[in-house]
């Protein structure tokens, strides 16, 4: 059975999702005239990479440093 925090929770993350993808149309009317949606689109991802680092920063902090990563994946997979 959920608990009153949890469905809290569970709200408050629907809502910032909805923010973020409201968020869209009016990061691409304030942008440059120049600014492509690619250009948009690739700002969002390393906007969403940054925020996933910190949360794993915060959250799970020892995951960065038990597991062995293969540096070369990481490489490709950024890339």
């Amino acid at each position: 059975m959920r608990t009153n925090s949890e469905e809290l929770k569970g709200g408050l993350l629907v809502v910032a999702a909805g923010m973020c993808w409201g968020m869209t149309g009016t990061v691409q009317a304030l942008a440059p005239e120049k600014a492509t949606s690619l250009t948009i689109g690739s700002a969002r991802v390393f906007g969403a990479g940054l925020l996933l680092l910190i949360w794993i920063l915060f959250r799970r902090r020892k995951i960065l440093s038990e597991k062995k990563w293969d540096r070369a994946g990481l490489l490709l997979a950024a890339f």
